[in-house]
């Protein structure tokens, strides 16, 4: 009897953990299904309102989805957008002439996005439909893909990577009005996901290729950058950049100085807060490694 107790109890046990382990994934309740090839891009959740957005090339629009829910809302800003064509300037890469690419949403109710013709797309974040607040071209031919926004000064960044040369563009989201470009070398190959860090008040750009580095924006400086930090990268020539310890750390040496501290003990996706403890840490470059020193730069997207 013990022994069938025991064998009973191991199995509800074995039962029990192999239940824990079970993901419960939830469909989207009413989601387009109609994705083509390149059917979308990049999406963003607005954590103040648990709103998802992804850019939809298909269906023109951004898809609106509540996450709490997990409820497809409705298409917003459908048919503005150029969704996936022909790219004369880039015929063996669509994707330059694709939109909607990057998303993000401001403070304001609104709702970003680029699009393959070198315009800003600025919307109603909570309203579906064909309606758009704005469009607002950047100067460029091929899409705005990237982007970032700073809450503080209501300043947007977005990256045009398909043009020659490529360029930044910073944008006042309160009335729309270009603020400036920051033109990178005709043979700069792309541009990555920027980031917009509170601790500084600065936007941090990813730019790959022969001198991978992060290229930082004071938005009370604009529109050149304050300073760059070279980055040693892993397999830098290959279709998945990742920034190692090593990279990082010469950024800091070269670029905020750590006031002569030797950096011991740390490795790649170490935890860098171990190696550069409280302000002095928290001053720094890896205050944004989530965002910034462990970021992958995907060249195919």
């Amino acid at each position: 009897m013990k022994r069938l107790a025991t064998i009973l109890i191991a199995g509800t046990m074995v039962a029990t953990l192999a239940l824990a382990k079970t993901r419960h994934v939830s469909l989207v309740k009413g989601s387009p299904t109609n994705y083509g090839a390149y059917g979308f891009e990049i999406s963003w959740v607005d954590n103040s309102t648990q709103k998802y957005y992804l850019t939809d090339r298909t269906n023109y629009a951004i898809d609106l989805v509540d996450a709490a829910t997990d409820t497809f809302i409705g298409f917003i800003g459908k048919g503005q957008y150029t969704g996936t064509r022909a790219c004369p300037g880039h015929p063996n890469d669509l994707r330059h002439c694709a939109g909607p690419n990057g998303v993000v949403t401001d403070d304001l109710g609104h709702v970003w996005a680029g699009d393959g013709a070198g315009n800003i797309i600025e919307a109603d974040a909570t309203q579906p439909g064909t309606a758009i607040i704005r469009k607002i071209p950047t100067g460029g031919k091929f899409r705005v893909d990237e982007l970032a926004y700073d809450p503080i000064d209501k300043i947007l960044m977005t990256s045009n990577d398909g043009d020659a040369p490529p360029f930044l563009t910073f944008v006042s989201v309160t009335d729309g009005a270009v603020l400036g470009h920051y033109y990178y070398p005709k043979d700069q190959d792309g541009m990555e996901q920027p980031v917009w860090d509170r601790d500084t008040g600065w936007f941090y750009q990813n730019v790959p290729g022969k001198m991978n580095r992060i290229d930082v924006f004071d938005p009370h400086m604009l529109p050149n950058p304050i300073k760059s930090f070279p980055v040693e990268c892993n397999g830098g020539t290959g279709p998945n950049v990742e920034w190692t310890y090593s990279g990082t750390k010469r950024a800091l040496d070269d670029g905020m100085r750590v006031r002569g501290r030797t950096v011991t003990g740390c490795s790649d996706r170490a935890d860098w807060q171990n190696c550069f403890p409280g302000r002095e840490y928290r001053r720094n470059l890896v205050r944004s490694r989530h965002q910034l020193l462990l970021l992958r730069a995907h060249r195919g997207g």
